[in-house]
């Protein structure tokens, strides 16, 4: 039975975990819908507070290059721009892509975010020469400065994008030693260490990545998303978290409106089961962002806990009416729903429901798994 077990554990790595040598295969032909439905996994991800890291593993998985993204997003941003005010949302999502995204997506998620008026107002009014510029020219000696600074600027994203090109060729060890040299060639760019952090996160090197974030962040104390990506590894990979607390706080006092950390810093204040606590933050997550359907997952769960089972079932029901194919939400509310005599049955009706939109989110090795066992 163990040597059993064994065999299986050892096919299901083979499954999830790509060798370390990957052959890159050519990259499918995909319609729009496809795109459209990466691009929103993708974005629902960076709600999340997930890394860049993480998300390129995620791009890797369906095999699709962020600069193929990046223009698919550029052919499709003509139809976003007639109609702006009905992709303000989507405005606003993409910032936040393009505040972690390097290369050509990031450069397109930040321009098309600003076309599509997120950060318009701050030059909206500008006419003319109404603008004046009070600051007085540069001396030649400042002059020069700027334009060392800038190359070194330049010269640090290209080795960022070699690094997140070697990334996603599945030459991992080449990346890290690419973003090393970034560490070591400029080691006052806070940039180089924020990527170490986000490497070291992503190959489970977590105490390294802490200490390559607490660099980034030395660097440049003001630099939230550090703040929030350190607080994600702490509360998620080293149950830090009080420390992962902290570090959201951190973020929050530098960009209050950052619904991301007041998220994650209600999944860490769970954790610890300071549930009322928990719920105010997941509620100032949501008066930022009332879509977030993580959140109103997450807030359920608190007030399932709480034995307020109504309002649990409530907080599910928003979830589910944002993401339909949330297989979690639709479980839990079912458990809530078992526990309410008010909803007698309604388990026996979740779970056929369960099942057909869990299917949706199953990898083809997923499927394979269950249609093993199934045959049994």
């Amino acid at each position: 039975m163990l040597n059993w077990l064994k065999k299986l554990w050892n096919w299901l790595k083979s499954l999830f975990n790509p060798p370390s040598d990957a052959i890159e295969t050519d990259e499918p032909s995909l319609s729009d819908a496809e795109y459209e439905s990466v691009l929103f996994t993708l974005l629902e991800a960076i709600k999340k507070g997930r890394s860049w890291g993480s998300c390129q593993g995620f791009l890797i998985s369906r095999n699709i290059k962020p600069d193929k993204l990046a223009e698919w997003i550029e052919e499709k941003s003509l139809e976003w721009l007639d109609n702006k005010d009905n992709y303000q949302q989507l405005g606003q999502d993409l910032e936040e892509l393009g505040n972690i995204a390097s290369g050509k997506l990031g450069n397109i998620a930040r321009n098309l975010s600003s076309e599509l008026g997120v950060r318009g107002s701050e030059f909206g009014n500008f006419q003319g020469n109404n603008l004046q510029n009070t600051e007085p020219n540069p001396t030649p000696s400042e002059t020069q400065n700027i334009t060392s600074s800038q190359t070194t600027t330049d010269e640090v994203q290209r080795l960022i994008d070699q690094a997140v090109e070697q990334y996603q060729r599945g030459e991992y060890q080449e990346a890290v030693n690419t973003v090393v040299e970034i560490t070591q060639q400029y080691p006052n760019d806070y940039q180089g260490w924020y990527y170490l952090g986000e490497l070291m996160g992503t190959f489970q090197q977590y105490e390294q990545a802490i200490a390559s974030y607490d660099k980034a962040l030395q660097l440049k104390p003001d630099y939230h998303p550090a703040w929030d990506h350190r607080g994600i590894i702490l509360c998620d990979n080293l149950g830090r978290f009080e420390e992962a607390i902290t570090s959201f706080e951190k973020a929050l006092e530098i960009k209050p409106d950052y619904y991301s950390a007041w998220h994650n810093r209600g999944v860490a204040l769970s954790n610890l089961q300071r549930f009322n606590e928990d719920i105010a933050s997941y509620d100032k997550a949501l008066q930022l962002k009332p879509d977030l359907h993580q959140a109103w997952y997450y807030r359920g769960n608190t007030l399932g806990n709480l034995r307020r089972l109504d309002e649990a079932i409530a907080s599910y029901d928003k979830a589910l009416q944002l993401k339909p194919d949330f297989p979690e939400a639709w479980y839990h509310r079912g458990l809530a729903a078992s526990s309410s005599t008010a909803s007698e049955g309604y388990i026996l009706r979740v779970e056929s429901q369960f099942i057909d939109t869990f299917q949706l989110e199953l990898t083809d090795a997923s499927r394979q798994l269950i249609n093993y066992f199934q045959s049994l």
